[in-house]
């Protein structure tokens, strides 16, 4: 059985504005704030982090404060994209940060032309597929 999701042609150009709106949370910088941030998330965001532990938005938001002062970088990559209903998407990705690798799912729901993320976990994964 084969493990990769594969994104349905037609859904080329929500799989490209999604990959982007994930990487600004992967890849913050100095120049972004706390609002920047929030722009992205829904009222009802929630997070699973990579310890199974479940945040809320404003801890998320707290954290990712933080990161857009770090330098740290990381390697996304193996999106895919799933239309769940109407104008909301699982995207899904591989993503490498030093020397630890995790699987990611993130709920991403479009109102009106306005991308807003309403679920993310990250699960850490055995083996570098």
């Amino acid at each position: 059985m084969d493990s990769e999701t594969k994104t349905d042609p037609k859904l080329f150009g929500v799989l490209e504005e999604l990959k982007q709106l994930e990487k600004q949370f992967h890849y913050p910088d100095a120049n972004k704030t706390r609002v920047d941030f929030e722009s992205l998330m829904d009222e009802v965001f929630w997070e699973v982090g990579a310890s199974g532990r479940a945040y809320d938005k404003a801890f998320v938001l707290d954290c990712l404060e933080v990161r857009s002062q770090e330098s740290t970088k990381v390697a996304m990559g193996s999106f895919n994209c799933l239309e769940i209903a109407s104008e909301c998407y699982l995207l899904s990705y591989i993503q490498i940060e030093n020397s630890r690798t995790t699987r990611h799912s993130a709920i991403w729901r479009k109102i009106n032309t306005q991308w807003k993320s309403l679920y993310h976990q990250g699960t850490v994964c055995c083996e570098v597929p």
